[in-house]
């Protein structure tokens, strides 16, 4: 059930991301990758705090993300 809820929950965040202009490319089990324009409102603590937003199906839910910028994929 941990598994199943996670993977809503992580799913139900990738509409918020690409409405925010993140260009998502590829989904590794629990990880987005996304290309983005060399700007400054693209961050990596704006990606993962969309990420870690709070779901109304989930009230009260401990959320958190992490994540890394670079240029190629990488497991980090």
């Amino acid at each position: 059930i941990i598994q199943g809820d996670s993977f809503c929950f992580f799913a139900k965040a990738l509409a918020p991301i690409e409405a925010s202009g993140y260009e998502i490319r590829l989904l590794v089990h629990d990880e987005t990758v996304t290309e983005t324009p060399a700007a400054g409102e693209y961050t990596v603590e704006r990606l993962t705090s969309l990420l870690a937003a709070p779901q109304a199906w989930a009230p009260g839910l401990p959320t958190a993300a992490n994540g890394y910028e670079s240029t190629t994929y990488k497991k980090g």
